[in-house]
């Protein structure tokens, strides 16, 4: 059980940098859908952590930010990273 609610806070922290990096390119919820070829609330259940984002989605939600898969990869990790630090400084 435990390692569920490990995952679930994962997906909430990686959905939590999703947005982030959405917000700072302008981008709304439904323009990202759009790009996707998905729907707003899918992408709505992934930026609250409700749904994993797959790694195969992982190149099209990159370049739907405008970034490669690498960067996107790197951004979120780094964003897990520096969560990680921080609650481990409390």
């Amino acid at each position: 059980m435990a390692q569920s609610m490990d995952i679930r806070e994962s997906d909430r922290r990686i959905g939590e940098s999703l947005a982030r990096l959405r917000r700072e390119r302008g981008i709304r919820q439904s323009e990202l859908a759009q790009l996707l070829h998905s729907s707003q609330s899918m992408v709505s259940k992934i930026e609250a952590g409700g749904r994993t984002l797959r790694v195969r989605e992982l190149p099209a939600y990159a370049t739907a930010l405008g970034m490669d898969a690498q960067e996107l990869a790197t951004a979120v990790l780094d964003s897990l990273a520096d969560d990680t630090e921080l609650s481990e400084g409390e």
